[in-house]
């Protein structure tokens, strides 16, 4: 089956994804981008049984509430397509999942979830999956359509997070750990470093991000010493060098920031020159030297206000 890149884009903008007025429905959206994950970490075949908790853990963080949650609705429903020739998703041996009844004998449509259990094994189509695999402009497209088109942009950054992708302007794509963020927000008891934010919306926080202390970019790792918990804000104070962690963790805060701006003594001089007030739980959380040393020559927008 040959397919154009403009064959797989329309694919995936004509996603078939239910509506019922103003009821929010990303559930294949969402599987999507968890299989793009997964894809770029080598992984083309999905058994259902084995993400069922991620797909459940996605819906519950970035869809709407909802009383209890289906992933296997999305897992199963991705494959019913208009026309064949928008299908983007196939369960070789679905021949083996039976479908639910109602009581007139009709079919529900839903799969026995004993059987996807079993049985349920999703994945792309060979062409789709290859040119993702093989394609930034492609997949950049793709993923950055289904952000647009059904996430506010305040959701785009932890969405990418948790589903293991990056996405980066001009530089070769790599795939992020998607345990990541979860494990730093969990070592520093889901609050930020600085200032402690911690507000949840029922029991998920929000406006919390796990940010690299090396960018990606320039080959730093996913994993526990060059990351930190930090709020929307703090990161990205951090990431255009507003302040900096020195080798002690205190927080140095630049002298270019300006001093009679609004929010400058609230979000960072107050902090200047602590150390970091919310530190993770465990030692091997801790931030490695090699990474603040990084982030304090090639990021910080030095020098620091006053010599600690």
């Amino acid at each position: 089956m040959n397919m154009t890149r403009e064959d797989i884009i329309k694919k995936f903008q004509d996603l078939n994804v239910w509506e019922r007025g103003e009821e929010r429905a990303p559930h294949k959206p969402l599987l999507v981008l968890y299989a793009i994950g997964k894809l770029l970490h080598g992984e083309d075949s999905l058994r259902y049984v084995d993400i069922e908790e991620d797909l459940r853990e996605l819906l519950k963080e970035f869809g709407p509430w909802r009383p209890n949650y289906r992933p296997q609705d999305p897992f199963w429903r991705l494959r019913n397509v208009r026309n064949e020739e928008d299908k983007v998703w196939e369960i070789p041996n679905e021949y083996k999942i039976r479908e639910g009844k109602r009581k007139n004998g009709k079919s529900t449509g839903d799969a026995i979830i004993g059987d996807l259990r079993q049985y349920g094994i999703g994945r792309f189509l060979k062409p789709i999956a290859e040119q993702l695999h093989n394609d930034f402009g492609l997949r950049f497209e793709i993923i950055g359509g289904l952000l647009g088109s059904h996430f506010p942009i305040t959701y785009h950054e932890d969405i990418l997070q948790t589903v293991g992708i990056e996405l980066s302007f001009g530089i070769p794509n790599q795939p992020r750990d998607p345990n990541f963020r979860r494990k730093i927000l969990e070592a520093y008891s889901h609050r930020c470093a600085i200032c402690g934010f911690n507000v949840k919306l029922r029991d998920r926080p929000i406006a919390l991000e796990a940010a690299h202390i090396k960018w990606r970019m320039a080959e730093g790792p996913d994993k526990e010493g060059n990351g930190i918990a930090l709020c929307s804000l703090h990161h990205k104070l951090f990431d255009r060098g507003a302040f900096t962690l020195s080798d002690q963790l205190k927080i140095r805060v630049s002298e270019h920031v300006d001093k009679t701006s609004v929010g400058f003594e609230e979000w960072l001089k107050q902090f200047d020159g602590q150390e970091i007030n919310f530190p993770p739980r465990k030692h091997i959380y801790y931030p490695n030297e090699d990474y603040t040393g990084w982030h304090l020559k090639e990021v910080f927008k030095g020098p620091h206000r006053e010599k600690i």
